[in-house]
């Protein structure tokens, strides 16, 4: 009997930043060709056409990492790279290269659509989200009402989202204005702890917000979830937060709405210490679909005979 081949582990935080910060990588995959590139042999053709290396990965890993990070969409938008790599600063990030204009188009007219106006633009919207000048609508939660603009959504002047936590209504608004949402966090929190404690704490947040995104069929805000609470995992995912977010993740989707199951199923997949908890193997007979999501994935990368 031929011996059992090991399926290679899931791309760690450091390989994903090395690789976005290699220039060539950035330079192939911000193209916006590129953009839906998914695909193990779509990859590695990018990858020999353009000679892409990057320090102590091998061909093959380089391309494991490539296609995690395409999922993660961190070569699209700067704000994905962001939500994936939040220690990074402005700077580092990669904008993604402009859509080529026709040559028809004069050249000042092509100036425009770089990446100033994109940043110019979403500097104005911010400005409206913060004074609600203008606003023609209101989005009323539990809590808070939201003066917004009739451009964004609206037919009779007031929205009324009650059914919905105000703090998950805050982060959709923010998205719709920011494209962008950032969780106000407790400033008290000691520095050696605020890290893992905000992300634990986020955990939730990022699949309750991926559940409003999708009630309102706001794809963009999805998938920044997903990126949100992959890197929120990473540094969270020994918490009970992490467990509550699987429960919401799975009870919140249906089962053909993969994404933020797919990112739960991840986890443990690259942490194998939490099957072994207690509190998870109770998650587990609880959930019968994570349980099933379990075993085919298990079973799909060569772990179960």
């Amino acid at each position: 009997m031929m011996p059992r081949k090991e399926p290679e582990p899931q791309p760690s935080r450091s390989e994903k930043l090395a690789v976005y910060r290699n220039e060539a990588c950035q330079a192939v995959f911000s193209s916006p060709e590129n953009a839906e590139i998914r695909t193990k042999k779509a990859v590695k053709s990018l990858i020999n056409e353009n000679h892409l290396s990057v320090a102590g990965l091998s061909t093959k890993r380089l391309n494991a990492v490539l296609r995690s990070l395409q999922e993660d969409r961190v070569f699209e938008s700067s704000i994905f790279a962001q939500a994936a790599f939040p220690e990074l600063r402005p700077s580092e990030l990669v904008e993604p290269a402009p859509v080529t204009a026709p040559a028809s188009v004069p050249t000042q007219a092509q100036a425009t659509m770089g990446v100033r106006p994109k940043r110019e633009l979403l500097e104005s919207l911010e400005r409206i989200y913060l004074t609600g000048d203008y606003s023609d609508i209101t989005i009323a939660s539990a809590t808070r009402n939201y003066p917004v603009h009739r451009a964004i959504e609206g037919f009779e002047g007031v929205i009324t989202l009650h059914d919905n936590e105000p703090l998950v209504v805050d982060m959709m608004i923010q998205y719709l204005y920011l494209l962008d949402y950032k969780p106000a966090h407790d400033p008290g929190m000691q520095l050696a702890e605020s890290k893992q404690n905000a992300s634990a704490i986020d955990l939730l947040l990022h699949a309750k917000v991926y559940a409003i995104a999708d009630n309102y069929a706001i794809d963009g805000l999805k998938a920044l979830a997903v990126v949100k609470f992959k890197s929120s995992a990473g540094e969270a995912w020994n918490t009970k937060d992490f467990l509550d977010a699987a429960i919401e993740a799975y009870s919140s989707t249906i089962d053909t709405d993969r994404d933020m199951r797919n990112a739960v199923i991840q986890v443990f997949a690259s942490r194998k210490e939490l099957l072994e908890l207690d509190e998870v193997k109770k998650l587990v007979r609880k959930l019968d679909q994570l349980a099933y999501d379990l075993l085919l994935y298990f079973h799909n990368e060569g772990r179960i005979l």
